[in-house]
């Protein structure tokens, strides 16, 4: 399974750096936003497939963080819930303009998009880490 999980890891990694490179264009915003969920989203389901669990055909980061905390007993990822809630709703469900990745007050700030970006490079390297130091049976 670890290579699997590699393998999401290896997408994650270029969502990371499709937001490094958009980020400046405040233009670009939601798209940055909506890079960085992928991003968390592939990270924690990197994880589940290491550990030979279903990855589930969701893209809700909470409910996979949740299936993470119950299923995974040997790891222990920290996120920080109100950031993860943020980035989740800015997850674009349909192409609809109306939902194009806007947070309750509108489009996300430069800034906001900031906060984003270093929760996912956390979560992403957090996850790096117990892929690289797992040994399979």
């Amino acid at each position: 399974m670890k290579k699997q999980a590699k393998e999401w890891l290896k997408f994650a990694k270029i969502d990371l750096q499709t937001t490094k490179a958009i980020i400046s264009d405040e233009n670009l915003s939601t798209t940055a936003a909506f890079h960085i969920q992928q991003c968390v989203e592939k990270s924690l389901k990197a994880l589940l497939e290491l550990f030979n669990i279903k990855v589930p055909r969701i893209h809700d980061l909470i409910k996979i963080k949740e299936k993470i905390d119950n299923e995974i007993i040997e790891i222990n990822i920290k996120v920080d819930e109100e950031i993860i809630d943020q980035i989740n709703q800015v997850y674009i469900d349909s192409r609809y303009p109306s939902d194009f990745g806007l947070l309750p007050e509108g489009k996300p700030s430069k800034e906001k998009i900031q906060i984003f970006l270093e929760e996912a490079e956390e979560i992403f390297h957090k996850a790096e880490v117990i892929i690289e130091e797992y040994k399979e049976n």
